[in-house]
């Protein structure tokens, strides 16, 4: 369990990722963010910023990518980069180069990226194969019924963080880091005293 991902949100501070991949027709900048959010390589440290993010790319791809060109993607000033930037992009996330494409043809590769990011959830535990068996044990309109409670919950959600909601934890680990981290802040502050 416990591999570590990026959840860094546009402006490059750390955030959440994203479930299901944005839909064929999205902007390449909620593409770049979900991949980051949600298939970030085991392989690489999981980055803080823009600069973390770019270096690891450069380092596992060879191809010289900066931090403003990682910071222009994700926020969508830059919608047409250079095909050697999608590319390392596509190598380094290990999806195809046609993700980034038209809508048809990235359409095929969504469901894929689903399963793959699902699949990373339930090795990191942070979805349990019990859950994903009892769906599949479901009668039909058992399982309508948890599609529409989860659809309604993802939509919620999504509002909550378009509205600048609080950010939840991914995970029942990040729920305990967090914890510790307030925790030590906290303690950091009594011993300074009052300010």
């Amino acid at each position: 369990m416990g591999r570590e991902r990026a959840r860094m949100d546009g402006d490059g501070r750390p955030g959440r990722g994203h479930g299901t991949p944005p839909p064929p027709a999205a902007a390449l900048a909620d593409k770049v963010e979900w991949l980051i959010g949600n298939l970030w390589p085991a392989t690489a440290p999981p980055p803080r910023n823009n600069v973390e993010t770019a270096a690891a790319i450069a380092r596992a791809t060879g191809e010289d990518i900066s931090s403003t060109t990682v910071w222009k993607l994700r926020t969508g000033r830059q919608d047409n980069p250079q095909l050697r930037t999608l590319t390392a992009l596509a190598t380094f996330f290990g999806v195809p180069i046609g993700y980034f494409g038209f809508a048809g043809e990235s359409a095929p590769i969504d469901d894929d990226l689903t399963f793959r990011a699902l699949r990373r959830e339930v090795d990191d535990g942070v979805v349990r194969p019990e859950v994903l068996r009892a769906l599949v044990d479901l009668s039909p309109q058992a399982r309508w019924v948890v599609d529409e409670m989860i659809l309604a919950t993802a939509r919620a959600d999504r509002e909550r963080r378009a509205a600048g909601g609080p950010a939840q934890p991914s995970s029942p680990r990040a729920t305990a880091r967090s914890k510790a981290a307030r925790a030590a802040g906290a303690s950091r502050s009594r011993s300074r005293g009052p300010t």
